[in-house]
C-alpha cells in the first residue's frame, strides 16, 4: 500500500494528464536545483519526469497519489509548470532498490512495462497495506513489496550528468557492459540476458557445441578468455579483424588454433605477429601437447607464413603493410619419441626437414631476386647496386635438429648457404643417427657455436678413433651442456697400448668442455677405466647414464669418492649385476647422492628381495628421488609392497617402474619372442599378475598418494630429461 505523500493534494494551477486519469504530485523539492543549474540536454526540463498510473481506486485529487519512475522517453510538454527544471536527486535512486525504504516510497506499484522487471517479495518486516492509505491497492502479481535490488533490462546504462553534480539528466540506463557509476547499490547488477551470458564460477570443461571437442591442457579448458579465442578462430578469416586486434590477445589465439588444429589461422596470425619472439613452447603451454596433438600441419603453416613474409620483404623492402614484427622462431621441444604421438604428430625428423627446405627456398629466392635487381641496373655498377639494397632484418630458426642418412643433404645445403640468408637455423639440440664419421664432422662445423646445448650421436660405431675425431670440433660450443655417446662400440675391458693411448686422448678432449654437465657413455665397455676418463673434468657432472658399461667395484667405489657424486640429479647404473660384489660400492655411492638424486635407474640389474632390502634404508634417504626405475629385476610381490610402504614417506617421488613379480610366472621352461631369434620369455600367469598388480593399487589408494604412479610398463611415460630436472 501507498502511505500519503506529505504535499498539496492538488496542483497549484490544476492541470491534469492527459493519458494518466489522474493527477501529478509535486516532489518536495526545490522546482530548480540548488545551484541553479538547468539540464543541457533537455531544453532546461526534466524530460523524464513522474507519472500516475490509471488508478480508478485513486480519486482524482486525492492525497494518495501512486508516483513510479518510468522508462520511456517523452518530452517535457504538457507537464505542470512545477515538475518543469526539476533535476531528480541522486539520493532518491539510491534508496528505491533498498528493502527497508522510506515509508513515502513503500508498496510503490511499478508501471505495467516494468511489471516483468521489478521482481518482488514477501517482507515481514514491511506491513501489508499501510494505515494511512487504505484505498490504496497491491501489485496483484506479486503482492509484497520491493525486497530486492531490481533487475534492469540489458538497454540501460548509468550515466551521471557532468554538469549537476551527481544529479541525473536523464533516467538510470543499464547495460550489459556494466559501467560502474552510480549508487554502490546498482554496481555489478547484472541484467537478465548479460546474466545469462556469464561465465560460471564453477570449473567446467563444456564447450559449445560449435567448437570440436577436444582434450585440452589444465587452465584453458575452463577459461572464458580461451572459449572466447576458440570460438574467435574458428570462424575464419581473421584478416579483416587483425590489424585492429589488441597484441595481447594473439598468444591465446594462437594456443586456440594450435590445440584446435587450424592451420589457416595459424599463417594470418604468424603474416601479423606483433612480437619479435615466437616460441612454441611457451606458447603452447608443455612439452606433451606438441607431443599427443596432431601438429605436423600446424608447424608446417607457421613456417610457410615466415617463409611468404621474408619473400615479400625482399620484393618490397620497407614497403610490408602486414606489421608483423617476428625475428626469432623458437620450435624446439618437439619430441623424438615416437611412442604416444599422433599419426600426423610433427617428429624432429619431419621437423628437421620441414625447416631445411624453407632456408633454402628463401635463400634461393633471394638470389633471384639479387639477379633481377643486377639486370636491371645494367652495367659495371649493377652488381654492386643490387648487393647494396636495403635486405630485410631476416628470422633465426632456433630449432632441435635431427639428422640421418635421408636428411643429411637437405641439411647441409640450409646450413651452408642459409648461414647469410635471411632464414637462417640456430640448433639447439643436435642428433645424429647412424651418419658416417665425415657427414657428422661437417655438418658440426656449420653449426651456430653460440646456440648448440646438446650433441647427440647414436647408433654409429665410432670407437676411441671415431671420438678422437669428432671431440675437437665440439670445443667451439662453449654452451655445450649435454653430450651423448652411447652405443659407440668402445672397448676397454682389456688394456693394450693403444687403448691407453685413446682413453688419455678421450679424458683430454673432455676436459676441454667447460660447460659439460651430462655424460652418456652407455653401452661402452669401460671396466677399470672409469677414473681415467673422467679425471680432467672441470666441473661436477649433474646426469651421468652408464648403462651396460660393464663397471667394477673400483668404478663405482671412485665415482663415491669424487666431486661428481654430490652433485649428481641423475644416475642409470642398469644392466649391472648387483647381486655380487657391487652391491656395497652402490649403496656407497647412494649415500653420497642421496641430498641431489632425483633419478636413479637400476634396471635388470639381478637384484632380488635381499639385495633391495639392503638398499632400501639408503633409498629411503633420498629425500628428492622422483623416478625409480626397478624393471627387469627379480623381485617378489611381498618385497614390492614394502617398498611401496616404505618409500610413501619420499615426498617427491611420482614414479615407479617395478618388475613382474617374481611369483606370477608359470613353472614353465621360457619361450622364445614371436618374430625374434634370440629373445626369449618367461610365459606369464595373467591371474596371479592380476592380483598382485591389485594389491598394489590398493595399497596406494589406501595411501592416499593420489599423485604417486607405480607401473610395469617401462614404455609410455615421460622419463626425466637433464634439462628438465
Amino acid at each position: 500500500m501507498f502511505s500519503p505523500h506529505p504535499i498539496s493534494p492538488t496542483p497549484p494551477d490544476g492541470r491534469r494528464n492527459p493519458r494518466n486519469s489522474g493527477t501529478f504530485s509535486p516532489h518536495p523539492i526545490s522546482p530548480t536545483p540548488p545551484d541553479g543549474r538547468r539540464n543541457p540536454r533537455n531544453s532546461g526540463t526534466f524530460s523524464h519526469s513522474f507519472r500516475q498510473r490509471d488508478n480508478p481506486r485513486i480519486p482524482e485529487h486525492s492525497p494518495h497519489h501512486l508516483i513510479s519512475p518510468t522508462a520511456s522517453s517523452t518530452s517535457s510538454v504538457g507537464k505542470p509548470p512545477e515538475f518543469r527544471n526539476v533535476l531528480l536527486p541522486t539520493s532518491f535512486l539510491q534508496h528505491l532498490p533498498l528493502v527497508e525504504t522510506t515509508p513515502e516510497f513503500r508498496n510503490i506499484l511499478p508501471p505495467p512495462r516494468f511489471s516483468n522487471v521489478f521482481r518482488q517479495r514477501e517482507s515481514p518486516k514491511i506491513p501489508e497495506r499501510s494505515p494511512t492509505s487504505s484505498s490504496s491497492r497491491r501489485n496483484p502479481r506479486n503482492s509484497g513489496t520491493f525486497s530486492s535490488p531490481p533487475r534492469f533490462s540489458h538497454s540501460f546504462r548509468w550515466r551521471e550528468h557532468p554538469r549537476n553534480s551527481g544529479t541525473f539528466s536523464s533516467p538510470p540506463r543499464f547495460s550489459h557492459s556494466f559501467r560502474r557509476r552510480g549508487p554502490p547499490e546498482f554496481r555489478n547488477v547484472l541484467p537478465p540476458r548479460a546474466a545469462a551470458m556469464a561465465p560460471s564460477r564453477s570449473r567446467s570443461t563444456q564447450i559449445p557445441p560449435c567448437i570440436p571437442k577436444r582434450q585440452l591442457p589444465p587452465g584453458y579448458s575452463d577459461s572464458l578468455l580461451f572459449l572466447c579465442a576458440r570460438r574467435m578462430v574458428a570462424q575464419h578469416p581473421l584478416p579483416v579483424l587483425l590489424p585492429a586486434m589488441p597484441a595481447h590477445l594473439y598468444p591465446i589465439l594462437f594456443q586456440a588454433a594450435f590445440l584446435d588444429g587450424r592451420p589457416l589461422v595459424l599463417r594470418d596470425l604468424v603474416a601479423a605477429w606483433p612480437f619479435p619472439v615466437l616460441n612454441f613452447q611457451r606458447l603452447v603451454g608443455r612439452r606433451e601437447l606438441l607431443r599427443d596433438h596432431p601438429c605436423k600441419l600446424c608447424v608446417q603453416a607457421v613456417i610457410l607464413a615466415v617463409v611468404a613474409q621474408l619473400r615479400r620483404q625482399l620484393e618490397e623492402p620497407g614497403h610490408d603493410a602486414s606489421g608483423c614484427r617476428l625475428r626469432v622462431l623458437d620450435v624446439t621441444g618437439v619430441p623424438d619419441d615416437p611412442a604416444g604421438r599422433a599419426p600426423d604428430g610433427m617428429s624432429v625428423w619431419s621437423g628437421t626437414v620441414a625447416l631445411a627446405k624453407a632456408c633454402v627456398e628463401v635463400s634461393k629466392h633471394q638470389r633471384e631476386f639479387q639477379r633481377r635487381g643486377s639486370k636491371r641496373h645494367k652495367g659495371r655498377s649493377g652488381a654492386a647496386t643490387a648487393a647494396a639494397a636495403p635486405q630485410p632484418p631476416g628470422v633465426d630458426v632456433h630449432a632441435d635438429l635431427f639428422v640421418n642418412g635421408t636428411s643429411y643433404g637437405i641439411l647441409r645445403d640450409a646450413l651452408q648457404t642459409g648461414s647469410a640468408g635471411p632464414l637462417r637455423l640456430k640448433c639447439r639440440e643436435f642428433q645424429a643417427e647412424k651418419l658416417s664419421l665425415a657427414g657428422i664432422v661437417s655438418l658440426l662445423e656449420t653449426l651456430d657455436p653460440s646456440c648448440v646445448r646438446r650433441v647427440d650421436l647414436r647408433f654409429r660405431n665410432l670407437g676411441l678413433t671415431g671420438l678422437s675425431v669428432i671431440l675437437p670440433h665440439l670445443s667451439r660450443f662453449p654452451e655445450l651442456r649435454s653430450l651423448k655417446l652411447q652405443y659407440s662400440n668402445v672397448d676397454v675391458r682389456r688394456p693394450t697400448p693403444e687403448s691407453a693411448i685413446g682413453i688419455r686422448c678421450l679424458a683430454g678432449q673432455l676436459g676441454m668442455l667447460p660447460s659439460l654437465r651430462e655424460l652418456n657413455l652407455g653401452s661402452s665397455r669401460l671396466s677399470g677405466n672409469l677414473r681415467q676418463i673422467l679425471c680432467d673434468l672441470q666441473a661436477p657432472l649433474e646426469s651421468l647414464e652408464l648403462a651396460f658399461c660393464s663397471l667394477v667395484p673400483a668404478d663405482l667405489a671412485f665415482l663415491s669418492q669424487s666431486f661428481h657424486a654430490p652433485a649428481l640429479k641423475r644416475l642409470d647404473l642398469s644392466g649391472h649385476d648387483f647381486s655380487q660384489g657391487l652391491l656395497e660400492p652402490l649403496r656407497l655411492l647412494l649415500e653420497e647422492t642421496s641430498a641431489s638424486l632425483l633419478h636413479l635407474d637400476l634396471m635388470e640389474c639381478r637384484m632380488a628381495d635381499s639385495h633391495l632390502d639392503a638398499l632400501l634404508p639408503t633409498l629411503r634417504r633420498c629425500s628428492r628421488l622422483r623416478f625409480l626405475g626397478l624393471y627387469g629385476n627379480s623381485l617378489s610381490t611381498a618385497a614390492l609392497k614394502d617398498l611401496l610402504q616404505k618409500t610413501l614417506e619420499l615426498p617427491d617421488l611420482h614414479l615407479v617402474v617395478y618388475p613382474f613379480p617374481v611369483d606370477c610366472y608359470k613353472p614353465e621352461p621360457p619361450r622364445r619372442v614371436p618374430g625374434s631369434r634370440r629373445i626369449y620369455e618367461e610365459p606369464m600367469d595373467g591371474e596371479r599378475l592380476a592380483a598382485a598388480t591389485a594389491e598394489i593399487s590398493q595399497l596406494l589408494a589406501n595411501s592416499g598418494r593420489t599423485d604417486l604412479i607405480w607401473t610395469y610398463n617401462p614404455y609410455g611415460h615421460g622419463t626425466l630429461d637433464y634439462f628438465s630436472l
